[in-house]
């Protein structure tokens, strides 16, 4: 298959209190999506904490299913809507192991490098990219076909770490380019991860990252965000410079009618939806 387009609609992942209005906001999104897209049928049956980690089980059996599906399509490509952030951990690492050049662009207002033991939520979520990385949970990542390294990850429009996060962050020297980065230079992500030898690349899209007084429908909206003018020549500029191979939107959480009509123009923009 060239290209697989998943609908994997889990919130167990995230530790708001308003967790459940993802599963509503993703499937709010159907209309929206192509008549394509295969469809995920997640779990929702164990709501017990297990390993620090909140739904544990659930996780669990999500990451089982979605890693069947995207195993058996063997697709070159993947376009992933969620759901909480805790869904890209399947299509990341194995499109990590198809290519082995593949740079992963977080934007997200979050850095999720937490581990189970330094969360202090314990929402896979906000453990996602650490675990991405072959940091976390041994059965969690006993199950992933693949582990990214520090260098291949690019931060955009992170601004808030727990402290164990921002240890991990400046330990490993990840990339970071801060807000006022994605509004006056976009081109200088593109430059480091061509100059680093990428050619691949992952876009990984929390919608958290955006300004929330231009679009405020996430569980967590935080102050000084991205533009969404911004996202969208960002989107555009990492298509036309480098070989998008993955694709996932994650974290709405539907509060106005004005952020679905923002959120119509993100999915034109999106890479690989609809072609």
């Amino acid at each position: 298959m060239d290209t697989l387009r998943l609908f994997f609609p889990q919130w167990q992942g995230s530790g708001s209190e308003r967790a459940k209005e993802l599963l509503t906001g993703v499937m709010s999104l159907k209309s929206l999506l192509p008549s394509s897209m295969t469809e995920l049928e997640t779990e929702d049956v164990n709501t017990e904490t297990a390993n620090n980690i909140l739904h544990y089980a659930d996780i669990v059996l999500n990451l089982e299913e979605a890693l069947h599906i995207i195993q058996e399509a063997n697709p070159k490509r993947l376009v992933t809507i969620g759901g909480d952030c805790g869904v890209d951990a399947a299509p990341i690492t194995y499109l990590n192991k198809v290519y082995k050049d593949l740079a992963v662009v977080w934007i997200d207002a979050h850095a999720d490098l937490n581990t189970p033991e330094s969360s202090p939520s314990k929402s896979f979520h906000g453990m996602v990219l650490r675990a991405i990385l072959g940091e976390g949970d041994t059965v969690i990542l006993e199950k992933l076909p693949s582990r990214v390294f520090p260098d291949a990850v690019f931060l955009a429009g992170v601004r808030e770490f727990d402290p164990p996060e921002l240890s991990y962050f400046e330990e490993n020297r990840l990339k970071l380019f801060g807000i006022k980065d994605l509004e006056t230079n976009q081109d200088a992500l593109v430059e480091v991860i061509q100059a680093r030898g990428f050619k691949n690349v992952h876009i990984h899209l929390a919608l958290d990252v955006l300004e929330p007084n231009e679009f405020a429908s996430t569980c967590y909206p935080t102050p000084n965000g991205l533009s969404v003018s911004g996202l969208l020549k960002l989107l555009k500029l990492l298509q036309k410079d480098l070989n998008v191979v993955g694709f996932t939107l994650t974290e709405f959480a539907p509060a106005n009618d004005t952020d679905i009509e923002t959120l119509k123009r993100i999915l034109e923009a999106a890479p690989l939806l609809h072609a």
